[in-house]
C-alpha cells in the first residue's frame, strides 16, 4: 500500500469514481481542500482522501449567564474570523444543552447528519 499525494494526472479517474460512487457524489473538491491524496496498491490507485482543517471547539462557562449571553455571540464571530485565517473549514461543537444549542444555530451552526469522528490525541 501506498499513500502520495492527487497529481494532475490522477483527475480524471477522481472524476470516474465519483460519476460511479452513488453515496459520495456530492464529496469535496480538490479546491476546498487543505490536502488530498490517493491510495494505491500494487494494482494502482483504489479510492482517494480528502482532508479538511476542521476546528472542534469547547468551551467551559463559569455561573454569570448574563454575560455569557452578552459575550458569546461577539467572541464566535471573533474566533470564526480567527480559524478561517487559519485556514479551517469549519468550527464543530458539542452540546446537549438545549439553549445553548438553540443560541449557537443563530450564527450558523447546524446539526450534523451522518458524521462520523476518531480522536488523534497525541
Amino acid at each position: 500500500m501506498k499513500v502520495r499525494p492527487i497529481t494532475e494526472e490522477d483527475l480524471p479517474l477522481l472524476a470516474k469514481f465519483t460519476v460511479e460512487d452513488p453515496w459520495h457524489r456530492d464529496a469535496p473538491t480538490l479546491e476546498n481542500m487543505s490536502g488530498a491524496c490517493t491510495v494505491e496498491d500494487d494494482q494502482g490507485v483504489v479510492f482517494f482522501v480528502f482532508l479538511e482543517q476542521v476546528a472542534r471547539v469547547h468551551v467551559q462557562f463559569g455561573g454569570d449567564r448574563d454575560r455569557i449571553r452578552e459575550t458569546l455571540g461577539n467572541a464566535f464571530r471573533e474566533i470564526s474570523q480567527t480559524c478561517k485565517e487559519e485556514g479551517y473549514t469549519e468550527m464543530i461543537y458539542q452540546s446537549e444543552s438545549p439553549l445553548l444549542i438553540k443560541f449557537l444555530q443563530k450564527y450558523g451552526f447546524q446539526p450534523m447528519k451522518d458524521e462520523y469522528s476518531v480522536r488523534l490525541d497525541v
